[in-house]
């Protein structure tokens, strides 16, 4: 089964909504959703987790490990 990223995407949007950061959250749905073609959604995506790791380093485990998976997951598609 191949991963969904964009599902990924949207599940890090959530976190980072319940941990109150909703700028975050809604910088990583309009990479989606914004997107007029796949790679244009996955370099978006790929950008603003890469920024959520370097602007928020306190993030919980979960989150951050999520963040960075999207961002490998995103290298090896785009490779």
């Amino acid at each position: 089964m191949s991963r969904d990223l964009y599902n990924d995407g949207f599940e890090l949007a959530e976190q980072l909504r319940s941990l109150t950061y909703i700028d975050w959250a809604e910088r990583v749905e309009d990479a989606i959703e914004s997107g007029s073609t796949a790679t244009e959604i996955l370099m978006a995506l790929r950008w603003h987790a890469g920024e959520v790791l370097a602007a928020l380093p306190d993030l919980p485990n979960l989150t951050r490990d999520l963040a960075a998976s999207i961002v490998r997951g995103i290298n090896e598609v785009l490779k």
